[in-house]
C-alpha cells in the first residue's frame, strides 16, 4: 500500500503587513498592538516594520522586541514609498498588507481580508479610512477623503485607494514596478501605485465594509504640512499621467459637489467652517503643486 506522508510539505503565509514608521513610536505601538491582539492566527502573517530614519527611540523600543512574526529594520530616510517597497522585498507572504503607523484595525480586519481573498480575484484592494480624532481639520479630512472614494470607487473600476488600507498581490506588486520613489514624501504615492495597476488591466477591488481605524490629530500646522505634500504629489503624478495617457480628474467639479455635499449633510455653522478647510486645503496643494514645478525647473536650468 501506498503511503504519502504531508510533514515536509509547508504551508505558505498569507499576508506580510507592512508598516512604514516615522518618529512615531507611541502611535506605532497602537497600531501593532490592534493587530498582534486580533484572533487572527499568527503563523498566518508577519509584521514588517520598516524605519524612515526615525530620531525619537523607535529603535531603542523595537529592538527589545522578541516575537517570531514581527520584524523590524532601519531604512535609509527616502520616505515612505521607499520604506513599503524595502518591506515588499522581504515580504514573506502571498499578499502585501499596506497601513500606516498611526493606525489601527479591529479583530475583524484580517478574517475579513482573508475571505475576501478566498472569494474573490484581485491584484490591489482597499479599503474605507476612519478618523478616530476629534480635530476639525482631522474630521473635514476625513469627509474629504470619503468623498473621494465615493466619487472614484463606488463602481466597477476603483481609482481611488490609499495606502494605509491596501491590500495588493505580491507578485503583482512587483511586476508593475511597486511604489515609485520619486516620492520623498507622503502624497501621491498611493494614487500612482493605483494608475499603474490600473492601466495595466489588473483587477482592482474595492471594500466598503474593510475599515481602518485612523488616529491623526491634525491642527493647522500638520494639516498645512500635509497638504502641501499632496501637492507636491500632485505635480509628480500629474507629469506621469501625461506620459501614462490617464484622463485628468475634473478637480473643480468635484469640489464644487463635495462642498454642495457637506451643506446638505452638516448645520450651517459646520458647513461653512467644513467649506472653508476645504478650499484652503485646495490653496495649499495648489501651493505644493507650484512649488515642485518651479522647483524641477529651476534644477533643468542648473543642468
Amino acid at each position: 500500500m501506498l503511503s504519502i506522508t504531508f510533514k515536509n510539505i509547508k504551508r505558505q503565509m498569507k499576508f506580510s503587513i507592512i508598516i512604514p514608521t516615522h518618529n512615531r513610536r507611541a502611535q506605532l505601538i497602537n497600531c501593532i498592538n490592534s493587530i498582534i491582539t486580533t484572533t487572527y492566527p499568527k503563523y498566518n502573517y508577519e509584521i514588517i516594520i520598516v524605519n524612515d530614519n526615525s530620531i525619537d527611540d523607535t529603535e531603542q523600543y523595537f529592538m527589545k522586541i522578541n516575537q517570531s512574526n514581527i520584524r523590524y529594520y532601519n531604512n535609509t530616510g527616502k520616505g515612505p514609498a521607499s520604506a513599503r517597497n524595502f518591506g515588499a522585498k522581504i515580504a514573506k507572504g502571498m499578499y502585501l498588507i499596506f497601513i500606516d503607523d498611526d493606525c489601527t484595525i479591529d479583530d475583524n480586519y484580517l478574517w475579513l481580508i482573508d475571505k475576501k481573498t478566498n472569494e474573490f480575484s484581485f491584484s490591489l484592494a482597499g479599503g474605507i479610512i476612519i478618523n478616530c480624532s476629534k480635530t476639525k481639520f482631522s474630521k473635514v479630512l476625513e469627509y474629504m477623503t470619503l468623498f473621494y472614494q465615493k466619487e472614484q470607487n463606488f463602481s466597477d473600476t476603483p481609482k481611488f485607494l490609499t495606502s494605509n488600507n491596501m491590500i495588493c498581490l505580491k507578485k503583482d506588486f512587483f511586476e508593475i514596478g511597486g511604489f515609485d520613489e520619486s516620492y520623498t514624501r507622503a502624497g501621491g504615492e498611493d494614487r500612482d501605485l493605483s494608475n499603474r495597476f490600473f492601466i495595466s488591466n489588473k483587477n482592482i477591488l474595492f471594500f466598503q465594509d474593510l475599515i481602518v481605524f485612523h488616529h491623526h490629530n491634525l491642527d493647522l500646522k500638520s494639516f498645512f504640512k500635509q497638504q502641501y505634500n499632496y501637492g507636491l504629489g500632485a505635480h509628480i503624478l500629474r507629469k506621469k499621467n501625461k506620459e501614462l495617457k490617464i484622463k485628468k480628474n475634473k478637480i473643480l467639479k468635484i469640489h464644487f459637489n463635495m462642498i454642495i455635499s457637506i451643506f446638505k449633510n452638516k448645520n450651517i455653522l459646520d458647513g461653512f467652517c467644513y467649506s472653508l478647510i476645504v478650499i484652503l486645503s485646495q490653496l495649499i496643494v495648489t501651493l505644493g503643486y507650484i512649488s515642485s514645478s518651479l522647483l524641477i525647473k529651476r534644477e533643468n536650468k542648473i543642468e
